[in-house]
């Protein structure tokens, strides 16, 4: 089980670093996803307006 997980932080962090991405801006961005969903609906609303 050791080796396994440490296994898939490596593979993890390489995905990380191949995208440059850091893991805290990764998470951050997770975070914000409500947020953007409801920018996005209220531009689609915005938008019928127009």
């Amino acid at each position: 089980m050791y080796i396994r997980k440490h296994e898939l932080q490596r593979v993890t962090r390489y995905f990380f670093q191949l995208a440059e991405v850091s893991v805290s801006g990764y998470y951050r961005w997770c975070l914000a996803e409500e947020q953007r969903q409801f920018r996005e609906t209220a531009d689609e609303r915005d938008f019928l307006f127009i």
